[in-house]
């Protein structure tokens, strides 16, 4: 395998690494979302007012482990609608599967209501027959 090695001008050694390979599907990072909130919002100048200058310290909680993140308003901002799409998304999912449980519990209802009939009216046509 041959790899590639670069010199920089001040004589370091680099190496190139293999790219990762492509996710085929899509992974979280979390098994469920973490809990997340707004600490501290600070400002760059006191004249300043505009929230998109604004700086905030957030708050994470994941499990038993917490972060604090300072983030500028725009990374905030992609970063509650990143956690609001995955929380519909799931939420999605879940009415999903509580649909299709609720269809196959009315086809089995259905199956057995079905087979009461059938039951029925061979037992009618027994007596039509006596």
């Amino acid at each position: 395998m041959s790899d590639h090695r670069f010199m920089s001008e001040d004589g370091h050694c680099y190496i190139r690494l293999p790219s990762e390979p492509a996710i085929t599907e899509r992974q979280w990072i979390f098994d469920e979302l973490p809990t997340a909130k707004i600490v501290a919002a600070s400002r760059p100048d006191a004249g300043d007012i505009t929230p998109l200058l604004l700086s905030y310290t957030i708050e994470f909680q994941y499990k038993q482990f917490r972060w604090h993140l300072l983030k500028k308003a725009s990374q905030v901002l992609y970063l509650h609608l990143a956690l609001k799409k995955r929380a519909f998304l799931e939420e999605l999912h879940d009415k999903q599967e509580q649909c299709f449980d609720e269809e196959e519990k009315k086809d089995e209802e259905e199956g057995v209501v079905e087979e009461q009939r059938r039951k029925k009216k061979k037992e009618e046509e027994e007596m039509k027959q006596r």
